[in-house]
């Protein structure tokens, strides 16, 4: 497994770095080759309120992430064909 750095991040509206942290969690994702973990906070900026992820991926790490090929979900497991893919469209759609 490899896991995705993070880095702090500066608020987006204002550039402040005072922060609440309200959410904290992580994902595992299954890619072409490796399974990556993937965590991620949510952040309000005490200054002005905006909501944004915080502390964010380090770029090198996505680039590593996302070089590694197509990634699946809970309904589709790779590699998964076009038939598939639409068969799980056509389940979550609310258009009949």
């Amino acid at each position: 497994m490899k896991k995705i750095t993070l880095q702090p991040r500066s608020c987006e509206c204002c550039g402040g770095n005072d922060l609440d942290q309200v959410l904290q969690s992580q994902s595992s994702v299954k890619r072409t080759s490796d399974t990556w973990i993937f965590p991620f906070s949510v952040a309000v900026c005490r200054n002005c309120g905006f909501c944004f992820n915080s502390p964010g991926p380090k770029q090198e790490d996505l680039i590593r992430y996302y070089s590694d090929g197509i990634s699946g979900s809970k309904d589709i497991g790779l590699p998964y064909s076009i038939d598939t893919r639409i068969a799980v469209l056509e389940r979550y759609s609310s258009i009949t």
